[in-house]
């Protein structure tokens, strides 16, 4: 994103990917850590906005690891725990994030 796209007031939504393989620190033997990789998707509007996994080459597959807005009155309750495929479209609810973990190959 450019400055200016930060300072874009209508902007209610962020994307990050968090790299488990990318990680730069050697553990105390001198070997790469590596760890799960996510994606959070915050949505800082107050309706629902509709988020595009990343493609393939970042993870196949994903999980709902949190959904901030799984509650039981809520129409996709229960949705954590269920896989998501690279690319597909996933509406995340107003004032929430949902947490997915890459699902190992």
């Amino acid at each position: 994103m450019s400055d200016e796209d930060w300072q874009a007031g209508f902007a209610k939504s962020l994307g990050v990917f968090l790299n488990g393989d990318a990680i730069q620190t050697r553990d105390e033997r001198g070997q790469h850590v590596t760890d799960d990789s996510f994606y959070v998707m915050f949505n800082a509007h107050s309706e629902p906005v509709e988020f595009v996994l990343p493609e393939s080459r970042w993870g196949e597959h994903w999980t709902i690891a949190l959904d901030t807005n799984d509650a039981p009155d809520h129409v996709d309750a229960g949705e954590t725990g269920r896989e998501i495929g690279a690319g597909e479209h996933l509406h995340v609810q107003g004032w929430s994030l949902v947490l997915l973990r890459r699902v190992a190959g």
